[in-house]
């Protein structure tokens, strides 16, 4: 059966004060994340959310040719249910930096992303339900779950047990992406497929950060 939306609010809250739990023990340090994900299998759309606490690393390749890296600190705020991703990105190709969010909710339907560049709509993440062959639309595009437990071709995290997503977008509607997400510290990896320089996006560092963790506590 399914859950409940006050049993399904619980479980989100559950996860989070134990992050922030582990956070205020200093029980990480950066290196020791990787056998976090070695370790959690999860079928909870809300495992697949990054981390307060956390400063990730990826390198980004854009379909125009440029590429960068892009610096994600997320911060939660427990009052409201809201999980905000800052971004900041480097341009190789312009050599200037881009600041964007992501906002991420959890509702009776799954998780919800709202990008501050983009038309601003919320659209699913991840459904509530994740089960293989499970399939949705958005505005960006369709998407379908194809594995809860496969090993991430991650240089990173080569052994974590991933979420599996393919995903068809229609500004590229000739081309499949593929995600990765991994318990903890959200989508990992992505790579287009069937082409030349098929990784687009991959999570290369990931470190504490004592100063994200302490805002939503500060601003309660």
């Amino acid at each position: 059966m399914g859950r409940s939306a006050v049993e399904k609010d619980q479980r989100i809250v559950q996860i989070f004060v134990a992050v922030l739990l582990s956070l205020l023990a200093g029980s990480h340090d950066g290196i020791a994340f990787v056998g976090i994900a070695e370790e959690r299998t999860c079928a909870l759309p809300e495992c697949f959310l990054p981390e307060a606490g956390r400063r990730y690393t990826f390198m980004v390749h854009y379909p125009d040719g440029d590429s960068g890296t892009l610096k994600m600190v997320p911060e939660y705020d427990e009052k409201n249910g809201v999980l905000t991703c800052n971004n900041r990105a480097y341009s190789e190709l312009y050599h200037e930096f881009i600041e964007s969010s992501e906002k991420y909710q959890y509702l009776p339907d799954g998780i919800y992303r709202i990008e501050s560049i983009g038309s601003g709509i919320p659209e699913l993440w991840l459904p509530a339900e994740l089960v293989p062959g499970i399939s949705w639309e958005t505005g960006s595009g369709s998407h379908r779950v194809v594995a809860l437990d496969v090993h991430c071709p991650s240089k990173l995290l080569p052994a974590a047990i991933c979420l599996q997503v393919v995903s068809r977008y229609h500004v590229m509607a000739d081309m499949e992406v593929e995600s990765y997400f991994a318990a903890g510290f959200g989508r990992i990896l992505s790579r287009i497929r069937s082409s030349s320089n098929p990784i687009e996006y991959e999570l290369t560092a990931v470190e504490n950060d004592p100063v994200a963790s302490s805002v939503s506590a500060e601003s309660l």
